[in-house]
């Protein structure tokens, strides 16, 4: 803090200045009283001098004693108070010395009663007028009024006179002004300033390192106001120092729990990594397991198949024929779940590649066709596809997994479809001839909205009973899903309860590069 800014200062300033404020109008009280003091007592001295003259002189004027007159003026002009006289009997006038004309401008008379000067009347010398009567006391005792006189007196005899003592009351003024400023000057920085120019320096250097060597005394006599400040100023630093101390504690504590805390996380984290390396290598495992059961299943189901078959192409009687009918079905029907489950695990274990060729679509989507036409008769079922005009005529894909899509779309629509139709259809997305888009529509049951988002999870089917009545793995749609996303597309559907439900999936057609091969891993 500057010194111009300190409270002792701004104190000094504002007592100082209400001092010298007091000191000047008292002085200046005094000054016209000095000065009203000095006037009364030279108008009594002039109000004293017609009683001595005015006998002489009414004597004179009687006689028409014109040289006694003149001595008279002479002679009250000789008082010091006096500037000049005049004497009027109505019909001369006679005057001596400094007087007002008759016009109002200040005049000098001689001895003679000549005018010799005249003059404008200033402020500091202005003419003071006393006017007396002038009589005659007869020897019968009665009084005759002869005329008037004027006595003049200048306010410069006043000032004159108060001069010096105007000088002593502002030399005093100035000695006290002086004393009382050193005096106090010293107090403010004696029991002021200092003490909280100490306690400011004090408080600047508080921080939370040196509270051990914080503590003010300050330099003041008796329990004032700062002696109270310095004592809340240390009992804050004792609080303060035990603060920290506790602190201290405290995060002495926490950084034990932090490292003991740490401790247990990475223990946890080692754990969880060991049982996330068994787990890995138990799903590993099996999924090993499954694959290799698939195989070791597919195998004898395959000859069963074949050998139900071969019995299924020769002479039965009506019964026989049906039993083989319902063996060679339930024969289909585990090679395609076996199949699933093949394709599943190798999903799972990340070793499904594509292979992609040159196809030619509309062959492709006939051939689907023609896989279904036998059981869309049984069931009465119109099965059909569509390609629309800008689609181009080959494809560049894997035709074995696009065939396992649209079989396991088409299959799952014929399962829950017992009327009505069965409809594939391509088209480009958005007139662009770079990505297809194909659709399985069917007039089935539908699947309700809140199970809409459920289907392409692995092992989940729209209704519990569905398996029941159904049949069927859950793996279908899911496998889908995972074929498309292979490809670089989506999947989506559609669907109203009693309605029907659509298919949607999305791949690239592959055009611009029908000659070379194309690898995706998953």
């Amino acid at each position: 803090m500057t010194h111009k800014k300190s409270i002792a200062t701004q104190l000094f300033r504002g007592i100082f200045g209400l001092y010298l404020i007091v000191t000047l109008i008292v002085t200046a009280v005094q000054m016209y009283y000095e000065y009203e003091h000095v006037n009364n007592s030279v108008e009594d001295e002039v109000s004293r001098l017609p009683i001595t003259y005015v006998a002489s002189l009414g004597d004179a004027m009687w006689t028409y004693n014109e040289r006694a007159i003149r001595s008279i003026l002479i002679g009250m002009n000789e008082v010091a108070v006096v500037t000049g006289v005049i004497i009027t009997d109505g019909a001369k006038v006679r005057a001596y010395g400094e007087v007002v004309d008759t016009d109002g401008s200040y005049a000098l008379y001689d001895e003679e009663g000549v005018k010799s000067a005249t003059q404008k009347q200033t402020y500091f010398e202005k003419l003071i007028s006393h006017k007396f009567p002038i009589t005659y006391l007869k020897n019968n005792g009665e009084t005759v009024n002869l005329g008037e006189g004027v006595i003049y007196t200048n306010n410069k005899i006043v000032f004159e006179r108060v001069k010096f003592g105007f000088f002593l009351t502002i030399i005093n003024s100035i000695v006290k002004t002086t004393a009382l400023f050193a005096i106090f000057l010293f107090f403010i920085q004696r029991v002021l300033s200092r003490p909280l120019l100490q306690l400011a320096s004090q408080t600047s250097l508080v921080s939370m390192d040196n509270l051990n060597d914080m503590k003010i005394n300050v330099k003041t006599r008796g329990r004032n106001e700062l002696k109270i400040v310095e004592e809340s100023f240390n009992g804050m630093i004792s609080k303060l120092l035990l603060a920290r101390n506790e602190l201290d504690t405290i995060n002495q504590s926490l950084e034990d729990k932090v490292r003991a805390r740490t401790a247990e996380l990475e223990n946890e984290a080692h754990t969880r990594m060991l049982a996330q390396q068994q787990a890995e290598e138990a799903n590993a495992i099996k999924t090993d397991f499954i694959a290799n059961v698939s195989h070791e299943i597919r195998t004898p189901m395959s000859s069963i198949y074949g050998m139900a078959r071969f019995i299924q192409s020769t002479q039965l009687d009506k019964d026989r024929k049906g039993y083989v009918d319902i063996i060679v079905k339930n024969c289909e029907h585990l090679m395609e779940i076996i199949n699933q489950i093949l394709d599943f695990s190798k999903i799972e274990s990340g070793n499904l590649e594509l292979d992609c060729s040159s196809i030619n679509l509309t062959e492709f989507l006939s051939n689907v066709v023609k896989l279904f036409e036998h059981q869309a008769s049984e069931n009465n079922i119109e099965i059909n596809f569509s390609i629309q005009d800008d689609v181009p005529d080959e494809i560049w894909t894997d035709k074995n997994r696009l065939r396992q899509v649209i079989t396991n779309l088409v299959n799952n629509a014929m399962k829950f479809t017992t009327a009505g139709s069965i409809a594939i259809a391509v088209k480009t997305c958005a007139g662009s001839q770079e990505k297809l888009e194909f659709s399985v529509a069917d007039t089935g049951i539908g699947i309700p909205k809140e199970r809409q988002s459920k289907v392409f999870d692995s092992f989940i089917q729209a209704d519990s009973s569905i398996s029941r009545k159904y049949g069927g793995t859950g793996l279908g749609l899911s496998i889908c899903k995972h074929f498309v996303e292979m490809f670089g597309g989506e999947i989506w559907l559609t669907s109203r309860e009693g309605k029907g439900t659509t298919f949607y999936f999305t791949i690239p057609s592959g055009i611009g590069e029908l000659t070379k091969d194309i690898a995706v891993s998953h």
